[in-house]
């Protein structure tokens, strides 16, 4: 998901907050500076200008101070707002989409999907519609780094300190923590890194059978989807 020029951002920013396709010219400034903090994200645009229609200069202003304190936090939070408006499922998949499967063909997890009962031919269109992730003309799902970077933030918040306590782990660090020192506990659901781990002599069992919960697993180049038929 690319963002949107100039032109275009500023266009949908003022559907939202003046439900007009021009932007009225004493909010110009004000407009030019939330399209430069949204990097053009179509959802950021059409949440903040929702927020912001019908209210004062004033209160703006007070919106674009946030934004200027911690610009990537209140967009996250802004953000979070349509992920938290999903129904559960949905928002199972769109944290596996943001840790797993960003950049992956559709057609070639499907079957992936739907033994995860996410009902992805109805689920990810709903994602799409609601401008989470976009399907590319060659099927591979995408999201833009905002969006991605949500979907880490919302599982670090599971257990900010460790890693073990979270449903998904794809950093490396942190599953070289979690196995080496055999601290994995039954939250996580699933573990995901495309590079071998080069620091832990070997992983038997005993390392995986405190994640009851665990139905994906792949390091290197193996891969086991548990419970895919």
């Amino acid at each position: 998901m690319k963002g949107l020029n100039n032109d275009e951002a500023l266009e949908l920013f003022s559907l939202s907050a003046f439900k007009k396709p021009h932007l009225e010219e004493k909010y110009m400034d004000l407009s030019w500076y939330i399209v430069h903090c949204t990097n053009g994200l179509p959802l950021a645009l059409k949440i903040l200008g929702s927020l912001l229609f019908n209210k004062s200069i004033d209160e703006w202003k007070g919106a674009i101070d946030k934004l200027k304190t911690e610009p990537n936090k209140e967009i996250l939070d802004i953000l979070q707002i349509s992920f938290d408006g999903l129904a559960d499922t949905q928002k199972e998949l769109f944290l596996d989409i943001a840790c797993f499967f960003k950049g992956k063909n559709k057609d070639c997890i499907r079957g992936i999907l739907k033994s995860f009962d996410y009902h992805p031919d109805y689920n990810l269109g709903v994602l799409e519609d609601k401008s989470l992730i976009t399907i590319l003309a060659s099927g591979n799902l995408w999201m833009h780094d905002l969006l991605q970077e949500m979907g880490h933030e919302i599982v670090r918040r599971e257990s900010p300190k460790e890693p073990g306590r979270r449903t998904r782990l794809w950093i490396y660090e942190d599953v070289l923590h979690v196995l080496k020192n055999n601290i994995g506990t039954e939250a996580i659901e699933g573990i995901m890194l495309n590079t071998p781990i080069q620091k832990v002599e070997h992983l038997d069992d005993e390392v995986f059978s405190k994640m009851k919960k665990m139905r994906l697993l792949k390091i290197g180049s193996s891969c086991n989807f548990i419970g895919w038929a």
